[in-house]
């Protein structure tokens, strides 16, 4: 569109990089013309995504590429890790529900600590409650069972 300070384009929301309506201004048709195609070509190679995404993803990008750089890693490999980790904490059980099922299972003939000792559910729980499992030690005697 002429102008009386030159040529304008506008830029709807599906074609702008920012999501909103733009215009950009231009000294000659023949650029406007050129700067209008690329961005159909743009559109059309790319899809609707790459044109409109939203600035503050873009922004938290920025962020965790750096955030990510000292170690090596892509966002898109960070974001797998992150993936895999949610998998496995959804299909992991609590130390409790696996302890019962390990105690309901075990055969009760055979000692679980290596003292020979061999606690039922609600102790090895009380214990679980009590200290955090990185405070139990070999050797350690807790609620009367030894480790």
């Amino acid at each position: 569109m002429k102008t009386t300070s030159g040529w304008k384009v506008e830029i709807p929301e599906r074609l702008s990089p920012t999501g909103k309506r733009q215009r950009a201004f231009f000294s000659t048709r023949d650029e406007a013309k050129l700067y209008a195609a690329q961005l159909r070509e743009d559109h059309e190679e790319q899809g609707t995504e790459v044109c409109t995404i939203k600035p503050s993803l873009a922004d938290e990008a920025v962020r965790a590429v750096a955030w990510l750089e000292p170690y090596g890693v892509s966002l898109i490999e960070a974001a797998c890790m992150v993936v895999d980790a949610k998998k496995t904490e959804l299909a992991s059980s609590s130390i409790e529900d696996a302890l019962r099922a390990f105690l309901v299972n075990k055969v009760r003939s055979e000692p679980i600590s290596r003292k020979g000792v061999c606690p039922d559910a609600a102790q090895f729980i009380e214990i679980i409650h009590s200290h955090p499992t990185g405070s139990v030690i070999r050797g350690q005697k807790r609620a009367g069972v030894e480790f």
